[in-house]
């Protein structure tokens, strides 16, 4: 080495140094790529499972229509006949439409056959249920940050639910303006969960998220009316089943249901927010590399 000339020296520090920034840059931009392929990833995600959670939200209507078509409510068919209209150009959207087209139709059949609603609700809620999995599917490589949002939004999602179903059996009760035991039985248990659901929400979500449900949904007016006329609907069921009109109890918590999706869509929203967040940063931090690595050479 000592016999070599400053000249072939400076060139083996330059070659080796270059080397080593190169080595340095490929493992870097293998890292940076990674990254904005996770956040590829993530994004898309994120959008499907916004039109799953749309599919949701649409069929959970159909369920409460068609409640009151089986109970021979006003207007029930042409309702009906509408709604499905939503949920069916929803569904066209979804990348698992072929499945829950044939389950759809399955129970469809039953609705306009008018047989028992108390035997088709669990038919919607176990679709509903299912669509619920397989979001929870699509997300389960996702990164940790991405993981915590779809935590919440399943928690609220699940809330919607249990109100969603809780829509159609009492809207059913009050057109015939009776609450059977069984009716009445899962009342009481549609209640509870939600009761159970919210407070864990709130427990483990303290701060921004918990704090915008407060203010935004549980101190509302709407909130307090359909609460309380559930409260009444298990302390006083049969003077409650006469008491209050179908199509009022209807819309009522239909806007209620329609505020927790409000909620639900700031959440998925925040959601792909971070992703293309995540997607520029990483894609910038690509460009920056190249360039420092060209500039070199």
């Amino acid at each position: 080495m000592n016999n070599l000339s400053i000249k072939i020296k400076i060139l083996l520090i330059v070659i080796l140094s270059f080397i080593c920034l190169s080595a340095t840059s490929i493992y870097i931009l293998n890292g940076v790529f990674k990254t904005r392929s996770q956040a590829v990833s993530s994004l898309n995600t994120a959008e499907d499972i916004i039109k799953q959670s749309e599919f949701i939200h649409e069929l959970q209507k159909e369920r409460g229509y068609s409640a009151g078509f089986i109970a021979n409510g006003k207007d029930a068919d042409k309702n009906l006949k509408e709604q499905r209209a939503k949920v069916d150009g929803v569904l066209s959207k979804l990348s698992n439409k072929d499945e829950l087209s044939n389950e759809l139709n399955s129970i469809r059949a039953k609705v306009d056959n008018k047989e028992s609603f108390a035997l088709i609700a669990p038919k919607f809620h176990d679709m509903i249920e299912n669509t619920l999995i397989f979001e929870n599917s699509l997300a389960s490589s996702s990164e940790p940050d991405m993981k915590d949002n779809l935590a919440r939004i399943f928690s609220i999602s699940k809330i919607k639910e249990y109100f969603g179903i809780t829509r159609a059996v009492l809207n059913a009760a009050f057109i015939k303006h009776n609450i059977d035991k069984n009716t009445y039985v899962n009342l009481v248990s549609f209640n509870a969960n939600i009761k159970n659901l919210l407070n864990d929400y709130m427990k483990f979500n303290a701060g921004t998220y918990a704090d915008s449900l407060q203010k935004e949904i549980l101190q509302s007016d709407e909130f307090q009316k359909i609460d309380d006329i559930i409260k009444s609907a298990i302390a006083t069921p049969d003077e409650t089943a006469n008491k209050f009109e179908a199509a009022s109890w209807f819309q009522s918590i239909t806007n209620l249901i329609d505020n927790f999706r409000n909620y639900e869509l700031y959440l998925l929203n925040d959601m792909k927010d971070k992703a293309l967040q995540d997607m520029s940063e990483a894609g910038n931090l690509a460009v920056s590399m190249v360039i420092l690595l060209a500039c070199f050479i």
